[in-house]
């Protein structure tokens, strides 16, 4: 009788054991499809909050591909988006392969706002959007003018390096603040007649330094400045093209 007990006893302990394990279980499998449900509607309204860009750029990548002259096209007819945005489009417009752009869905700076970023199939970067009191904003767009070239690195720093003629250059390192700016690090090079000067920017605060300085911050970084692309290809980031795009 007691062995009959006792089997009656370590039978119901062990099916308690199973019952609570099972429970466990779903709940963590719960949790995690929640988590999962979450994270894909995050990234659906990410992408929804940037549509009306998104639109007014295909628009213009269609039109440009049609040889059309898309500067002679108003904001006025795109008021979806503000005149700077536009302009911003224009011009990435007309120094792309439009059939090799694409973008990007990134919260760089970890706030509640993610950000767009304007890449193409190589990983160069032409320009970074947020958005600031519900309004799309441009951080800051590249390759235009002193031959600004950006990367961006799995943490969400910001690197942009551009360069002038003679020596004159400059390497920044920045994070995006919640305000949509850019804040950071720069150094770099003046060439004048008689010298060259180097430099260091912080706090928006400009002084001069030792060439052995200037060298020292070069080599700490040249490992990204190298090779922006690389470094943004190993960021994470997921391109979406936005015309079809064929490799070939």
């Amino acid at each position: 009788m007691k062995k009959f007990l006792s089997l009656l006893l370590a039978l119901f302990m062990l099916s308690t054991i199973l019952v609570g394990c099972y429970t466990k279980e779903s709940s963590v499998q719960s949790s995690d499809s929640e988590n999962n449900n979450e994270e894909t509607a995050l990234q659906s309204s990410d992408s929804s909050a940037y549509q009306n860009l998104l639109n007014v750029y295909e628009e213009l990548m269609i039109s440009e591909s049609n040889g059309e002259d898309i500067f002679s096209t108003n904001q006025s007819q795109y008021t979806s988006v503000s005149q700077e945005v536009f302009e911003s489009l224009q011009s990435i417009t007309s120094k792309t392969a439009n059939h090799s752009m694409g973008y990007a869905i990134k919260n760089i700076n970890n706030d509640s706002t993610p950000e767009l970023i304007l890449i193409d199939a190589n990983y160069t970067i032409f320009a970074i959007f947020t958005i600031i009191h519900n309004t799309v904003t441009v951080v800051d767009d590249f390759l235009y003018e002193n031959n600004h070239i950006c990367g961006i690195d799995a943490e969400g720093n910001i690197y942009k390096t551009g360069y002038t003629k003679g020596e004159t250059g400059y390497s920044s390192v920045y994070k995006l603040s919640t305000t949509g700016e850019l804040v950071g690090t720069t150094f770099g090079t003046e060439d004048s007649s008689d010298e060259i000067k180097y430099y260091l920017i912080t706090s928006n605060e400009k002084n001069y330094i030792k060439k052995e300085k200037y060298e020292e911050l070069s080599s700490s970084y040249s490992y990204v400045f190298s090779n922006l692309k690389e470094t943004t290809k190993n960021s994470g980031l997921e391109i979406i093209f936005i015309l079809k795009f064929d490799p070939k």
